[in-house]
């Protein structure tokens, strides 16, 4: 069956459209078929989780500077780029959404207080009152944005749970490449689950702000997290979409009226083979409560 057959979703956004985002939202979806069973006999559930406000969906707010408009440009001077919109990273009110998101997250484990404002209603059913406490595995982009909004949103709620193999940083050689974490002790009950960077659930590459950093760059912001099992680079630095032969690449962004772009696009074919190998790597895993935080294209 198509791996959409076979898993469960919960989701939180903690925003509310692709330009600019403003709030947090909350939804529950079950996906066809959501009482199949997966290849261990047990449900599987996914808990969904959309990154915070960026620096450049506020860019994209702003009048002239939306997807499309004529002498639109996703080229910044160097300094600029490199602090805003290169793998942009979360704004002030991004940080934001995601400490909020922490707070509803933390009434729901029992570990926040209510409030007003709190927002503790999200429209769960009883079965997934404590999906968090059931997480046996995290996935996260690699995009910075999506990497803080796990780091301040969820891990928070996990942190407590007795787990050596992220209890401490990745290591790096003297060149630059990871060496893996040691994975022993993992999945027994009461550990915190492992957190593993996922190329796959990636955003399809639109602009600068969606070319990524390196793993070993990456590993020493966030400690918690495997740079390596998931990550099947193509070299050490990069490991988002770039054309293996430039001469081949056909522009398919809105060109004509002055656009300029810093990077290529990810074509749409490129996207969504990548899409289902996404799901396929859902299905394949063994665990049957999944974390994925991601983005919305």
């Amino acid at each position: 069956s198509h791996p959409s057959s076979r898993l469960r979703s919960v989701g939180w956004k903690s925003d509310q459209s692709q330009k600019r985002q403003s709030s947090l939202d909350t939804t529950t979806s079950a996906l066809n078929g959501a009482n199949a069973q997966n290849d261990v006999g047990k449900q599987k559930r996914l808990v969904i989780i959309r990154h915070g406000c960026t620096y450049m969906n506020e860019y994209l707010s702003k009048p002239g500077c939306q997807w499309g408009d004529a002498g639109f440009t996703d080229v910044f001077p160097p300094d600029i780029r490199d602090a805003y919109y290169r793998d942009t990273p979360l704004s002030p009110l991004g940080i934001q959404q995601a400490e909020r998101l922490s707070r509803r997250l933390g009434n729901l484990v029992g570990q926040g207080s209510a409030g007003a404002g709190a927002d503790v209603d999200m429209n769960l059913s009883l079965q997934d009152q404590n999906i968090l406490n059931d997480l046996e595995l995290i996935a996260v982009s690699p995009l910075t944005r999506a990497l803080q909004t796990m780091e301040l949103g969820l891990l928070p709620h996990v942190l407590h749970k007795k787990n050596p193999l992220n209890a401490s940083p990745q290591k790096i050689n003297d060149d630059g490449s990871l060496l893996p974490l040691d994975e022993n002790n993992m999945n027994e009950k009461g550990t915190m689950p492992k957190v593993v960077a996922l190329p796959l659930a990636s955003e399809r590459v639109y602009l600068i702000s969606d070319a990524g950093n390196s793993p070993a760059t990456l590993a020493k912001q966030f400690p918690h997290v495997d740079f390596v099992s998931e990550m099947m680079v193509r070299n050490k630095e990069e490991w988002w979409f770039t054309p293996e032969n430039e001469d081949n690449y056909v522009e398919w962004r809105p060109i004509g009226q002055g656009q300029r772009y810093a990077s290529y696009g990810e074509p749409e074919d490129e996207f969504q083979g990548r899409m289902t190998k996404l799901y396929d790597w859902i299905d394949a895993r063994p665990e049957s409560t999944i974390a994925l935080i991601c983005h919305w294209g």
